[in-house]
């Protein structure tokens, strides 16, 4: 029973519903009253854009040459502005007439399947009275049908819509492609148009230039025609008044000469009267010549033999001069063999303090040690061999060196206070210093040797030794120091003439006076010398016979300051040798700090700090000064601790107490602020003794800055590698440091001075014409 009361209920509420229908009817009305009025409105603009697009074509034809140009475009603006405007126009009354509903047939539509499905629910009600659902089952069944034929339709139109959909798209690119060819075909009309127009006016405005340029030609040469008639008129009145200057000078000439001619001839009778006068005394003054010149020859021959004298006694004075200097070199040469053998003695004790006397010790006889690169390689594969270029093995007691084939891109082999005594690598770099090192014999397949450091060893034979080193045409810093054929006489300057090349001999850079100097070593340097300042002959350079006066002055002036300019280079070359030659500086400005270091050569360095060292203090000072307003007693204090430890890694402490700070504080306060600036530190640094680090420290410090060095090497960092290798080298120098040995200083004997006397004949005139002697005996000191 529950289906059955529920179609009853529903059959109940449709019937309630019918009270609507008039409702819906107005409404529909309405809706259509508004869409037809959207819909107009749409229309009214349309037509509206339709007749101002007609009119904006109608005024682009009308629109021609250059003076509309800029309206022309205005228009096209405009154009193209009403046809978008038009266009979607266009699309918004399509969408409206698409979107407009039959409200009319809707309510229709509505009102029939209403009473359809009454009529529906009644005949159900009255099947299931009767227990028969034949007529609601065939309902049904058309019902399906009717939705599959539905849905099919759908499709159908979906298909359609597509399809029409798709033919718009290439009506509306056809449409485009037209309207771009369209476009394309007005916009090369008007370039035309433009090109015939710039044509036009080219043409016209080219007439009108040839036709004043050939006004101008012609007012041109009758400008200068007029110009040369002025000139040749002008030229003609000048002539003519040179002509009558010159027949006035004549004739004014004429008249002096004569006059002066008459004067001349009286003047020469006076002038011979006076002559005869004149020779008359002069014979009388010759006689008297004569007497006293026979008097002057034996005063002369008498000042000779006294010259003759003076000659002798010089001769003599030089030759004994000459054997005191003689003595003076031996007894000088004696002095430097006992200063060579004196530190030799201080190498050999200094080898037997710290390793000497610890070999003496050992009874039984140690292994060889090799040194191979494979022990200092962290991870050991072909690649890091190959990608190896730089390895440390330093302070490990080395005898021998193996396996270093299997390293070819190795460059630098760092091997100090090692025992080898062969080397046999094909490297750019060796530092073998400080090793038990006899020769280098086993160097010379080092065609590419860069640097070689071979300080603190037992290389002898100078002469031998830069014969080998020679064959290394690429070496540019070479260290020997520390070994015998370093106390040669004219060491360095042998090296720097035998190997050019070499540009830092002993950590320090070679000089341009000092390539100057071994280049005297050469035996032909004199000859070459001459040579070079002998002036060269210039061939005169034949004039042509054809050439003018000027022209032919003007070669003779071109090879005049040619001869001048090559003999004033000449000069300047001659001074430049004079200067190079002088084995002293006088008269030439020294710098201050270059004067100072000259006054402290030789001087114990030890107990003093270099500015390099002052700079390493002053980056340690910083820290407490960063106002840089000076530094307080007790920050004073905390510096000077941090010096006595060596904070600053220079290899030196200060030998000062808290009294000794104390009082220089006081010193340095002047201005009374208790504070201590840089300059004032800076300027008291050197006025107590430094002392040398402890060594052991020392080596511990240049041991941990070579394996940091290393460690940035391998992790491809050169800056800071070399920052620390630098520093390792310095404090590595600063363990070989002795106490320098003091140079007696050339005592200046005093010598004699010399007296020569000279007798000077004079002879003066008095009132009477005659001839005075006035000749006195003059004695010249030197």
């Amino acid at each position: 029973m529950q289906p059955f009361t529920l179609v009853q209920f529903s059959i109940k509420n449709l019937s309630k519903l019918s009270f609507l229908d008039l409702l819906k009817s107005n409404m529909g009305e309405e809706m259509t009253e508004m869409m037809s009025q959207e819909i107009t409105r749409v229309m009214d603009q349309q037509s509206k854009l339709e007749k101002e697009y007609a009119r904006l074509v109608t005024l682009r034809s009308e629109l021609k040459g250059l003076s509309n140009k800029h309206k022309l475009e205005d228009v096209r603006n405009d154009i193209l502005r009403v046809a978008k405007d038009l266009k979607e126009s266009t699309r918004t009354l399509c969408r409206q007439l698409q979107d407009n509903p039959d409200v009319e047939g809707n309510q229709r539509k509505i009102k029939q399947d209403k009473q359809h499905l009454v009529y529906f629910l009644e005949n159900l009600i009255n099947e299931m009275r009767d227990l028969s659902y034949s007529q609601f089952k065939a309902e049904i069944k058309a019902g399906l049908d009717e939705q599959g034929e539905f849905e099919r339709l759908r499709k159908q139109e979906k298909e359609l819509n597509q399809e029409i959909k798709k033919l718009n798209e290439d009506f509306k690119k056809a449409q485009d492609d037209y309207a771009k060819e369209a476009l394309e075909n007005n916009q090369e009309i008007l370039n035309l148009k433009k090109q015939v127009n710039e044509t036009k006016t080219e043409a016209e405005l080219y007439v009108q230039y040839r036709d004043r340029e050939t006004d101008g030609k012609q007012a041109c040469q009758q400008r200068q025609y007029d110009k040369v008639q002025n000139e040749l008129e002008e030229r003609i009145k000048m002539l003519e008044k040179q002509i009558k200057t010159e027949k006035l000078v004549s004739e004014r000439i004429r008249g002096y000469v004569d006059k002066k001619t008459q004067n001349l001839n009286t003047l020469a009778e006076d002038q011979e009267k006076i002559k005869d006068k004149k020779i008359e005394s002069l014979e009388k003054e010759k006689d008297e010549i004569n007497r006293k010149k026979e008097e002057d020859e034996k005063e002369i021959s008498r000042m000779h033999q006294l010259i003759q004298q003076e000659v002798d006694e010089k001769n003599k004075r030089d030759k004994e001069e000459q054997e005191r200097q003689e003595d003076l070199e031996r007894r000088k040469k004696e002095k430097m063999e006992m200063e060579d053998a004196a530190r030799y003695i201080q190498r050999k004790w200094k080898w037997f303090q710290d390793e000497g006397r610890f070999l003496a010790k050992k009874k039984k006889k140690e292994p060889i040690k090799f040194g191979n690169p494979w022990t200092v390689l962290p991870i050991k594969n072909a690649k890091q061999a190959r990608d190896l270029i730089e390895v440390h093995l330093s302070d490990r007691d080395i005898d021998m060196l193996e396996k270093f084939e299997d390293f070819p891109n190795l460059e630098t082999v760092w091997l100090n206070n090692n025992k080898v005594m062969y080397i046999f690598i094909n490297e750019y770099q060796l530092m073998p210093f400080s090793n038990m090192k006899h020769n280098i014999d086993g160097t010379r397949k080092f065609k590419f040797l860069e640097t070689l450091l071979l300080s603190n060893n037992r290389l002898r034979n100078l002469d031998k030794f830069i014969t080998f080193l020679s064959k290394f045409a690429f070496l540019d810093q070479l260290d020997l120091f520390g070994n015998p054929l370093s106390e040669e006489p004219d060491y360095r300057l042998k090296i720097i003439y035998a190997m050019p090349q070499i540009k830092i001999l002993d950590r320090h850079p070679i000089t341009t006076e000092e390539r100057i100097k071994a280049s005297k070593l050469d035996p032909e340097y004199e000859r070459k010398q001459a040579k070079f300042v002998q002036p060269t002959k210039i061939k005169p350079i034949p004039v042509s016979q054809a050439f003018s006066k000027g022209e032919k002055d003007l070669y003779k002036e071109v090879d005049q300051i040619k001869m001048r300019t090559l003999r004033i280079e000449q000069d300047e070359e001659h001074k430049r040798q004079q200067f190079y030659e002088k084995k002293t500086y006088v008269g030439i400005p020294v710098p201050t700090k270059k004067q100072e270091n000259k006054d402290k050569f030789g001087q114990n360095t030890e107990d003093k700090l270099d500015e390099w060292e002052k700079n390493q203090v002053k980056k340690l000072f910083r820290e407490y000064d960063k106002d840089k307003n000076g530094l307080q007693k007790d920050e004073l204090k905390k510096l000077m601790r941090r010096l006595s430890q060596d904070d600053c890694i220079i290899g030196k402490v200060p030998a000062l107490n808290d009294d000794q700070i104390e009082r220089l504080f006081d010193e340095w306060n002047t201005n009374k602020d208790n504070k201590v600036s840089w300059i004032e530190l800076r300027e008291g640094l050197n006025k107590w003794k430094w002392t040398l680090s402890d060594r052991e420290r020392l080596n511990d410090l240049v041991d941990s800055f070579f394996k940091q060095s290393q460690k940035f090497k391998m992790q491809g960092n050169d800056k800071d590698s070399k920052e620390y290798a630098a520093r390792a080298l310095r404090l590595q120098g600063s363990l070989t440091k002795t106490k320098p040995i003091e140079i007696e200083k050339k005592r200046e004997e005093v010598v004699p001075k010399r007296g020569d006397f000279f007798h000077l004949k004079v002879f003066r005139k008095d009132p009477t014409n005659s001839f005075m002697d006035k000749s006195s005996t003059f004695k010249f000191n030197q």
